[in-house]
């Protein structure tokens, strides 16, 4: 896979009718959020896994993490690295590897390798730039009803950003050009009361938001409630012919281009 491509594991915003959630692959060893579609990935591909950044705590976005570093806990010789601030790596350690729910897995030593962990949690700050081989990650702040971080990914010129979910691209207005813009759609307008509650985007607060932006970068649109998914792919295809942009689908991936745009293939 190219250095940036970007494997679409799953983007649905719930379950259900086959639906995976928040995961996607960058290169071949990079992983922004562990949700269901962390699953489609074989155990080989898991294995090649080294970095893994979390946007927040939310279950959708986590639920494959335990399993994940079960499966791949004979097949490493290095630790794998997971990246988040410290609030949600907070929460991970409280709520899900406590040795209740999971194993903590950065405290079990490596079979092929007994003076290392399975797994480094990395604490990332807002607008903390790390270098991932080739890559640049930055933490972005993020408008949600918990703490979290949306990440910017920049290598060979070519520069994406993640929303994660939230209510605002606000922090994002600063951040300088993008090619393209990964961002999170939930609701419909008529919602915006229950949206805006929850954290989470509808096609007008999205449209209201780009025009902050100071470039205008292609827009890729994630995390369709599926209860709503045709109403919202109607209510945002305007705003996506003015962005050359698209709705996500889990499977295919996507090409990010730099500075014209991005070019796009199924896989």
């Amino acid at each position: 896979m190219s250095d940036t491509t970007i494997k679409i594991l799953g983007c649905s915003g719930g379950g259900g009718d086959n639906l995976l959630t928040t995961c996607f692959r960058v290169g071949d060893n990079i992983l922004i959020d562990a949700g269901t579609g962390l699953g489609a990935l074989s155990a080989a591909g898991m294995a090649q896994i080294d970095h893994v950044f979390i946007t927040h705590s939310h279950q959708d976005h986590i639920a494959l993490l335990p399993l994940f570093l079960e499966r791949i806990y004979l097949l490493r010789e290095r630790p794998v690295t997971v990246y988040a601030r410290a609030e949600t790596l907070g929460a991970l350690k409280d709520h899900v590897f406590n040795w209740e729910i999971y194993p903590d897995f950065s405290e079990l030593p490596l079979i092929q390798q007994q003076d290392s962990p399975l797994v480094r949690f990395r604490e990332i700050k807002e607008q903390e730039t790390v270098p991932i081989g080739g890559w640049q990650v930055t933490g972005v702040a993020m408008d949600h009803t918990v703490p979290g971080l949306s990440y910017i990914l920049q290598r060979d010129g070519a520069r994406f950003a993640f929303t994660g979910d939230t209510r605002s691209l606000s922090a994002l207005a600063e951040a300088g050009p993008l090619d393209v813009l990964i961002a999170e759609l939930s609701y419909p307008d008529h919602m915006q009361d229950l949206a805006q509650l929850t954290g989470h985007m509808t096609p007008a607060m999205l449209k209201h938001d780009l025009a902050l932006l100071r470039h205008k970068p292609q827009l890729w649109v994630s995390h369709l409630k599926p209860q709503y998914h045709k109403e919202l792919r109607l209510a945002i295809a305007p705003l996506l012919a003015e962005h050359d942009g698209l709705v996500l689908e889990s499977g295919n991936s996507y090409t990010v281009g730099a500075g014209d745009g991005a070019a796009t293939y199924a896989s």
